[in-house]
């Protein structure tokens, strides 16, 4: 085998950065962004995020009370609440995906979304994507792991770091 063979290009290295960073991003991506492509909505991403946090969880005895629900005696852990609510959001975001198909509006499979930032606020296109968002996603994450839950908030903290890549 030629020594040719086995360098990668800077090109391939990139994109294999940039994915490896998309497994967290995507995850919070289902909540931040609007229209996100089709494969970019990867039951696979989606499966391996699960399991990471769940198995990280488990060893994690921090859980919060569910206020204002008196009945309720037990505790929900906020990683298992990210969970499920993340495969409801990409579920959702995939049934708006083929309902849109169905209609005729097309959309590119592999979009990373339009951010519901540029919705409520003048921002040029891609600073929202590309700064705003990641940052009070970094810092939701710092706040959620001083305050609730330390492996919530670095899973926040890394699809921040993702999210900007």
């Amino acid at each position: 085998m030629n020594d040719d063979q086995h360098y990668k290009s800077l090109h391939e290295r990139i994109s294999y950065v940039v994915g490896i960073a998309a497994i967290p991003a995507i995850s919070v991506m289902v909540f931040t962004r609007t229209q996100l492509g089709f494969r970019q909505i990867n039951i696979f991403r989606q499966l391996v995020v699960t399991v990471f946090l769940l198995v990280f969880s488990s060893s994690s005895r921090l859980s919060i009370n569910i206020p204002f629900v008196p009945s309720y005696q037990g505790s929900v852990s906020p990683v298992l609440g990210f969970v499920v609510a993340m495969l409801a959001a990409g579920w959702w975001q995939k049934k708006i995906y083929k309902k849109n198909l169905a209609e005729g509006n097309f959309w590119h499979s592999y979009s990373m979304g339009i951010s519901r930032l540029n919705k409520m606020f003048p921002f040029p296109y891609r600073w929202a994507e590309q700064f705003i968002e990641p940052a009070l996603m970094m810092f939701v994450g710092m706040f959620i792991a001083y305050n609730m839950s330390v492996l919530l908030g670095t899973w926040l903290l890394l699809a921040g770091i993702g999210m900007s890549v």
